[in-house]
């Protein structure tokens, strides 16, 4: 589980046009119950989720991510808060930023290390595009440096990424010099069959790892290997379908981090769970669990709620109380992330809510004028 984020390169954008869904994704559940993913969403219609509560039985520790939206749905903070000894601490944040053509242009991120001195910058990653829309470069503000990595990117004819080359900056010889690279195969249907990762090591390429993937006929990734440069497989996952479910009417939860649990892009029906096994003590593979993969159904909508009026809900974090203001709500409620009603009271211009028998975590202001609604998050520390 992700404590405190320094750096990643990854890339994920939410759909800029409103799409309907039957069925949404609301958690991954480890079957040894060691580890567990809830999904929280806004409303009983979104698809825009409001947090991901993640906690780990088998090192005691908790995590909530909460997620910010600009106007067209694209996701622009990830929020971390962690338990650590029992107190919710606001770990670290990270940015982004998009571009017209609804690509991601930047990636901050930011830790408190709570040694004092607040959050701190970690790192910025820019991208850059063609005139398609396909990613050509990245680079890594770091260390005062403009480009302490970079990411050169080619593409095939029809448009598969063919490799993508990272350079790291050498305080020695003070340039950039080749670090690592990834090759890509495809199938007849444009699959990913084999991903090979190389080292640069005394002027040369070395190989280092392959991930190897096969699909069913349906085009479902139905096993995906991870193994070493001498053919030692270290990971594996086995994934199961519902093949009666069409992936079109699934939406998915987002992952902007991948760091819950990584599910196959080329879903095209129902995913219903995948076996884990990783590699022991003694370099065998072995199963480890199998997560659970679930969901609900509905009328699901990515189309972002408007807010028809302003309200203000502070301090956030808050400790015993927040102050809820505003001059059009006439009713507000708190909702904990399970759903249930902490209080509720109908609503004059400011409204003291009472939160110091309330656990620590996520929870949900909302407020209603003339049938709109607005939603705001707080955590209670």
């Amino acid at each position: 589980m992700r404590k405190f984020l320094l750096f990643a390169m990854v890339m994920f954008t939410l759909p800029l046009f409103a799409q309907n869904y039957t069925m949404r994704m609301i958690g991954v559940y480890s079957d040894d119950g060691y580890e567990t993913w809830d999904y929280v969403y806004p409303s009983a219609e979104s698809t825009n989720i409001a947090c991901i509560n993640e906690i780990d039985f088998t090192t005691n520790t908790e995590c909530i991510d909460s997620l910010f939206y600009d106007e067209r749905g694209n996701i622009v903070r990830l929020a971390t808060w962690q338990k650590i000894g029992g107190e919710w601490l606001y770990a670290c944040y990270v940015d982004y930023t998009y571009n017209e053509m609804n690509l991601r242009t930047s990636r901050t991120n930011y830790n408190d290390f709570h040694d004092g001195w607040g959050f701190q910058l970690g790192g910025v990653y820019r991208y850059n595009y063609d005139e398609d829309g396909k990613m050509t470069d990245w680079a890594l503000e770091f260390f005062g440096l403009e480009e302490y990595q970079k990411g050169l990117i080619e593409y095939d004819e029809n448009g598969l990424k063919l490799s993508e080359t990272i350079q790291q900056y050498n305080f020695g010889t003070y340039y950039l010099e080749n670090n690592f690279m990834t090759e890509f195969e495809y199938d007849e249907n444009g699959n990913v069959v084999r991903e090979a990762e190389f080292v640069y090591e005394e002027g040369m390429w070395s190989a280092n790892m392959v991930r190897n993937k096969e699909y069913d006929e349906n085009g479902n990734c139905i096993i995906a290997e991870t193994k070493t440069a001498a053919g030692t497989v270290q990971e594996r996952k086995v994934f199961a379908y519902d093949t009666n479910i069409s992936g079109e009417n699934v939406f998915y939860y987002a992952n902007p981090e991948d760091d819950y649990p990584q599910l196959p892009k080329e879903n095209k029906n129902l995913l219903k769970s995948f076996e884990y096994y990783a590699q022991n003590d003694d370099m065998s593979l072995v199963y480890v669990t199998t997560y659970i993969v679930g969901y609900e159904e509905g009328n699901f909508t990515t189309a972002l709620e408007e807010v028809a009026f302003e309200s203000s809900v502070y301090p956030n974090p808050a400790q015993d109380y927040v102050m809820v203001e505003s001059s059009e709500a006439d009713y507000v409620e708190v909702v904990d992330v399970y759903g249930r009603v902490m209080f509720s009271s109908e609503m004059s211009e400011s409204v003291r809510v009472d939160m110091s028998e309330f656990a620590s975590g996520i929870y949900f202001v909302k407020l209603q004028a003339k049938g709109a609604t607005s939603v705001q998050k707080v955590m209670k520390k």
